[in-house]
Formats: C-alpha cells, sequence, structure tokens
C-alpha cells in the first residue's frame, strides 16, 4: 500500500496539470500550498515500486534555512492542506493535518500572525470543535497561541530541552 506523500517533488506529472497552477516564489512548503489542486486536477494516479529520481539536498536552501517568516509559511501551508481535506471531504485525514498544524505553532515565535493564520481557514465555531477532539498535549499547545503566559512557560520548557 502506498502513502501519497505530499511533497511534489517525488512525482511524475503531465505538464497540463500545472496549466492553471502557480508557485509562490520564496517561500517555504510551496509544493504543500499546490499539492491539494494537483491531486484534485489529477484524473488518474499511477504508483511503481522502483526508485527513479535521486533528490538533492542544499544546505543553503530555503527548507533548510529555517526563522519564524519560514516557520509562518509552513504552518500556512498546512493550514491550507487541512482546510482542503475537511472541505473534500476527507475530514479524518483534516482532524489529523489540524493536529500537525496546533504541534507546529511551537516553532513560531509570532503568536498573533499564528492566531490570524488559524482564523484566516477556520472559523471560531470549527476552531472548538477541532481543538475539542485534540489529545492533551496538543490542546496545551493549542491554548498557548492565545496566551502569551502560557506561551512563555512551553517555550522556556522547550528550549530548556534542548
Amino acid at each position: 500500500s502506498y502513502h501519497l506523500y505530499r511533497a511534489i517533488w517525488n512525482k511524475l506529472y503531465k505538464r497540463t496539470i500545472f496549466e492553471k497552477i502557480k508557485f509562490t516564489k520564496h517561500r517555504c512548503a510551496e509544493d504543500l500550498f499546490v499539492f491539494p489542486e494537483i491531486v484534485n486536477n489529477c484524473t488518474t494516479i499511477s504508483c511503481v515500486d522502483k526508485i527513479t529520481y535521486h533528490y538533492c539536498q542544499i544546505n543553503s536552501s530555503i527548507t533548510h534555512t529555517r526563522n519564524d517568516e519560514l516557520n509562518l509559511d509552513v504552518l500556512d501551508a498546512m493550514l491550507h492542506y487541512s482546510r482542503f481535506l475537511i472541505d473534500h471531504s476527507y475530514v479524518n485525514s483534516g482532524y489529523a493535518q489540524y493536529t500537525k498544524c496546533v504541534k507546529e505553532t511551537l516553532a513560531v515565535q509570532n503568536r498573533e500572525r499564528v492566531s490570524s493564520l488559524f482564523d484566516f481557514y477556520f472559523t471560531k465555531e470549527e476552531q472548538r470543535r477541532y481543538t475539542s477532539k485534540l489529545d492533551l498535549k496538543s490542546k496545551i499547545i493549542w491554548y498557548t497561541i492565545h496566551n502569551k503566559a502560557l506561551f512563555s512557560i512551553l517555550k522556556m520548557i522547550r528550549n530548556n530541552r534542548k
């Protein structure tokens, strides 16, 4: 059984799929923004059990340059993906992705921006409903987004583990 990994570098596509899809330059996780559209535009998806691609890691690439803006890009892309899954009736996968989004917030310093991203993709009612399904650790992370004191404590704990 194949897992449909959401990166786009490890797949082959017909050129016509990309006629209406545009990447945003200089954003981390740009493939996650377009992956839902790509899959939605496919009529057939096939998998082969053979390695045909060699992926090179470049230390100076945007993927390896972590800062708050890039962390926000990743969170934005993950929320976009979560919203897509829920809107297209992949509700359980959408909830799972939402949980990953909450955990990703630990990497971001700008709490106000994090909160506004969640507000952009999900109504307050949806946020309450989805947050109620989270495990305890994820709920604690979620509430730190909205509480400066909790955020500072959690950040201090995380830094002490390094």
